[in-house]
């Protein structure tokens, strides 16, 4: 009998002294990105980033209020406990996200080390602002492009061609991109960011929505929102989701906008991290010609409201900010942009990317 006893003993000690080291660690950073069916969620710290397991058990909080692991946003200053060796995500706790303080007056500014060819256009700027995807020019047609910079107020280096296409999208994470291939939405992902993008492939539950542009993924890629023709309207904003980035797009809805007898089309939209705020254009002919503000602000209350009560985005002493694709930038406080810059000797419209530095969004969503 005791031959069997002490053994056991030994071994509950072992298993005792295993538990006695292992600890749980507290961390403060910003969310990079979550996957909530994969049950990750991935934290920069100022020891770089890191990717953890979130426990099914996991409490989270909110702005102290109980919430679940879809309620956590890009973007969001948080506090995490996780157990060491485990790696595996105990509690989260969610502050209020507040945008990096606005020093100094708007400023615009064009990015000209962009230029590829005579056009750049369509930007998509990474959430810590430091990289950037555009469109432009080749002999061959339309490419896109990616580069980097160190810092908000250094220039974008190491410009990259990488492949034929237009309107390039990219999730939080950098590791997936949407975009249109000869008018087609088209997907290509990489497996990490130091990785090339494989060839991109076909959409094909998409592959027949009428004259798309202007895909926006959402942070976490599982909403896709665009514009597509309409035979009311001429032009509508829509939105696919699906369960993962593994799962097929739904059919894209209708997204809701109380225009309030507003004359013209809406389109090149993008929305805040949390979905709350989209930005886009007013392409009416009038405004144009008159050289007024073309780009706008539009909130809403929840994802089920219709977005509402617009504003234009305009500053005195500043030129009308007539233009396409805004892109917001929070981390950074910009505001990139598609300007037109004149014409060639052919009579070929010119478009290059700006920004509005020290800019505040909040001032657009009061």
């Amino acid at each position: 009998m005791q031959r069997v006893i002490v053994p056991f003993v030994v071994l509950w000690c072992v298993l005792l002294l295993g538990v006695a080291h292992a600890e749980v660690i507290t961390i403060d950073g910003t969310i990079k990105s979550v996957d909530a069916a994969k049950r990750t969620i991935t934290v920069e710290t100022s020891d770089g980033a890191k990717t953890l397991d979130v426990s099914s058990k996991v409490k989270i909080s909110v702005e102290g209020k109980d919430a679940n692991l879809d309620a956590l946003k890009e973007g969001q200053k948080v506090k995490l406990s996780y157990h060491d060796e485990l790696e595996i995500v105990l509690k989260i706790d969610v502050g209020k996200h507040e945008p990096k303080p606005v020093a100094g007056a708007a400023e615009l500014v064009e990015i000209a080390e962009l230029l590829a060819g005579p056009n750049a256009s369509f930007p998509w700027v990474s959430p810590d602002g430091l990289t950037i995807y555009w469109e432009g020019w080749h002999p061959e047609g339309a490419f896109t492009w990616m580069a980097h910079r160190d810092d908000a107020e250094s220039f974008f280096k190491d410009k990259q061609q990488l492949f034929k296409g237009r309107h390039p999208t990219v999730t939080a994470d950098g590791l997936e991109m949407l975009l249109l291939v000869d008018g087609v939405l088209h997907t290509t992902a990489r497996v990490s960011l130091d990785l090339p993008f494989k060839r991109p492939s076909l959409i094909r539950e998409l592959k027949d929505e009428p004259q798309v542009k202007n895909p926006c993924i959402s942070a976490d890629g599982l909403k896709l929102y665009f514009n597509r023709h309409s035979g009311d309207s001429g032009s509508e904003f829509v939105v696919a989701t699906r369960r993962s980035r593994d799962s097929k797009w739904t059919n894209p809805k209708h997204v809701p906008i109380q225009k309030d007898g507003l004359e013209g089309n809406l389109t090149w939209l993008s929305l805040s991290n949390d979905r709350y705020t989209l930005l886009c254009s007013h392409e009416e002919t009038a405004r144009i010609a008159n050289g007024e503000a073309t780009l706008m602000v539009w909130t809403r209350g929840t994802e089920e409201e219709a977005f509402s009560n617009y504003q234009y985005i305009k500053f005195p002493g500043m030129d009308a900010l007539i233009g396409r694709s805004p892109r917001y930038v929070a981390a950074t406080n910009e505001l990139f942009f598609t300007r037109l810059v004149g014409e060639d000797q052919a009579g070929n419209k010119r478009w290059g990317i700006w920004v509005v530095k020290n800019f505040d969004l909040s001032t657009f969503t009061k």
